[in-house]
């Protein structure tokens, strides 16, 4: 292959690189463009319906075991909360009566 012959095949695939590169920046910037304005649309704009949960029963399990272990230290706060508001107002009731 003469050095010619080289630097045509060379100039042959950076063209190709070139094509695509343009291609993607198209792409990407077709998709910078929807990105940008579904970053400007309001979340009030777009309503969302959750209509089913796709799980497998056994994830479901996880889950919900899962979700009663976290509700005992939230059992408990409220309960302080329940505790020292019912002593506050219980407090004032008595001592008003």
């Amino acid at each position: 292959m003469t050095p010619v012959q080289l630097l045509e095949a060379q100039l042959q695939y950076l063209e190709g690189i070139h094509k695509y590169l343009e291609e993607m920046y198209k792409y990407l910037d077709g998709n910078h463009k929807f990105l940008e304005a579904i970053h400007k649309t309001q979340i009030s704009d777009r309503p969302v319906r959750i209509e089913d949960v796709n799980m497998p029963f056994v994830a479901l399990i996880g889950f919900m075991v899962k979700v009663a272990i976290a509700a005992i230290p939230a059992g408990l706060i409220m309960g302080l909360i329940y505790f020292f508001v019912s002593a506050l107002f219980g407090g004032l009731l008595a001592a008003i009566f």
